[in-house]
């Protein structure tokens, strides 16, 4: 299953990172995220700029949120980025 929708934010360096996610797993397991993406102000759009953030405390958000089996994958693949 290919991921459907990127969250961009600006790591503590200044540098843009864009993180692939599911819309499904972010929708199913967090209130915000269902709120940005299916509330009455979704835009549908596919990026998402996340201003609140950096992106270290994104990619530990999305491990919390996402299931165990699919948590490793944050570790592995942006890790390099920090």
């Amino acid at each position: 299953m290919a991921c459907d929708v990127s969250l961009v934010a600006l790591s503590l360096d200044g540098a843009t990172v864009c993180v692939p996610a599911h819309k499904y797993v972010l929708v199913s397991r967090n209130a915000v995220f269902r709120a940005m993406l299916c509330g009455p102000l979704a835009d549908g759009a596919d990026t998402i700029h996340i201003a609140d953030l950096s992106s270290e405390a994104l990619v530990e958000l999305l491990r919390s949120v996402a299931p165990s089996r699919h948590a490793r994958l944050f570790s592995s693949q942006f890790s390099r980025h920090f």
